[in-house]
């Protein structure tokens, strides 16, 4: 018979763990496994490209939070009693006990009883997959470059972990950390990284050049434009390329988010509109990443960059910041330039490679480090060992 999987995760929406959850569903084999994916917020744009043998449910729980009494008159004005049901439950539950949470299981639409359940994040899904869900074994997916939460936080994840059979880290560094910030035993922790899909990458990446300038040299970062990724000193570190000698160039950002303004404000700031080209989110940023000549990669956290490995995979030379975690695969000078967490760090990497005459020496390591590691051939087999039940 085959093995009955739950995942949970809250949308399908532009997101390193979104896309990670995508390449793992493509992966798996559907011979051995029926999948049921419930998702707690929206489907958003990668929800085309799920697996058609896996079935999506969607429960929107948002609709249910907001202030409650408003909330709830709205919902029994429309006669949506699952959503009142769902808030009543959350609010009473801390109160009476966690055995309140057994009621939430029919409104999802899941099954009664899965032999595996898995939070793909923490957060609500980690709550539904700790508290709702029956399940034979439970797992729970660690995607966080560093850990924000505070002690109450903390004390609250670790108690749904103990309902918790296995967490998977996605990255040592992310081992070691929760390890540390939660106390618990370090054989309940197991590395699995995220899947890479080569083929797909460089399909998607295609053979025409989205590039219409005729700089000599292109550089790319792409990421969300959030405190992270420090994508806002990209024109500052434009600007001392100039001072430095660096004419010819032009950086292209790929992402939207928070810091749009302010990165907006700074390339005004120090006249570099020409230089810096903002291009927004790309459903589809692999042809800028295959044909650009570097990446840049200015992110402080990170817990297992997929940006960083696919530019590898597409033989992209990368440049790249010490993140607050180390990243497992970037070894400074034999595949990438690692850079210190600071602006003139960035900038000394960045021209080192653009005056580095072995890049070839320098993307070949890269790519058979991608091959050899991150292949589903040789990640599928580790999550079929945390499905075994």
């Amino acid at each position: 018979m085959k093995k009955k999987i739950l995942f949970v995760n809250g949308h399908l929406g532009v997101g390193g763990v979104e896309k990670s959850l995508v390449v793992l569903l493509q992966a798996l084999d559907y011979s051995k496994y029926e999948v049921d994916l419930l998702l707690l917020e929206s489907k958003g744009i990668y929800s085309a490209t799920i697996p058609s043998s896996v079935r999506v449910i969607l429960y929107e729980t948002p609709k249910a939070f907001g202030p409650f009494i408003s909330t709830i008159c709205k919902h029994l004005a429309h006669l949506n009693f699952s959503y009142v049901l769902f808030r009543l439950i959350y609010v009473l539950a801390p109160h009476f006990g966690n055995w309140m949470y057994k009621f939430i299981r029919p409104l999802l639409g899941i099954r009664k009883y899965y032999d595996c359940a898995i939070a793909y994040r923490v957060g609500m899904p980690n709550e539904i997959a700790s508290l709702v869900v029956k399940a034979k074994k439970k797992v729970c997916w660690w995607h966080n470059g560093e850990c924000y939460y505070n002690q109450r936080q903390i004390k609250h994840i670790r108690d749904l972990w103990r309902n918790m059979d296995t967490i998977v880290a996605v990255s040592y560094g992310c081992k070691q950390m929760i390890v540390e910030k939660f106390s618990i035993d370090k054989e309940k922790v197991h590395v699995i990284p995220n899947i890479i899909d080569i083929d797909t990458i460089q399909q998607m990446a295609g053979n025409m050049n989205p590039y219409s300038d005729v700089a000599s040299v292109r550089i790319v970062s792409l990421g969300r434009l959030c405190w992270e990724k420090h994508l806002e000193d990209v024109p500052e570190i434009a600007y001392n390329l100039i001072n430095k000698g660096i004419q010819n160039f032009k950086w292209y950002i790929i992402g939207d988010g928070v810091k749009r303004e302010e990165i907006n404000a700074k390339i005004r700031k120090y006249h570099m509109e020409d230089l810096v080209i903002m291009l927004g989110r790309k459903e589809n940023p692999y042809p800028y990443l295959k044909y650009a000549d570097m990446m840049v990669h200015t992110s402080y956290v990170e817990a297992h960059c997929l940006t960083l490995l696919e530019a590898m995979a597409l033989k992209t030379p990368c440049v790249a910041v010490k993140t607050v975690i180390p990243q497992d695969f970037t070894e400074d000078g034999v595949n990438c330039f690692l850079a210190e967490q600071n602006i003139d760090s960035i900038i000394t990497n960045t021209i080192k490679m653009i005056y580095n005459n072995d890049l070839y020496f320098l993307v070949e390591n890269a790519y058979k480090m991608v091959n050899d590691c991150y292949l589903s051939k040789t990640i599928i087999p580790q999550v079929d060992r945390i499905f075994d039940v």
